[in-house]
């Protein structure tokens, strides 16, 4: 994952590294939560959600306008596996 971002995003590569560092201990993450913790804007948060979707690191759990909430499928993927066996 870490390869992709770098290749995909080299200019805000360091933004997005620190993010996918986050969701990894809050893997269900909402836009001002991710803001909050990069100590970005709002949009800047969106936006590198926004691309962490086009990725498929994240997904968007919520269908809702407001409030919508993230979740890092992979990793949860994984740990819900670990749980089942």
């Amino acid at each position: 994952m870490t390869e992709l971002i770098q290749e995909k995003y080299p200019k805000t590569r360091e933004s997005r590294l620190k993010a996918l560092s986050i969701i990894f201990g809050y893997p269900v993450i909402n836009i001002s939560e991710m803001a909050q913790q990069l100590d970005v804007a709002f949009n800047t948060a969106n936006q590198i959600i926004e691309d962490f979707i086009s990725l498929d690191i994240l997904v968007e759990e919520t269908k809702q306008k407001r409030g919508k909430l993230f979740r890092f499928k992979p990793y949860l993927e994984i740990l819900e596996r670990e749980y089942m066996d």
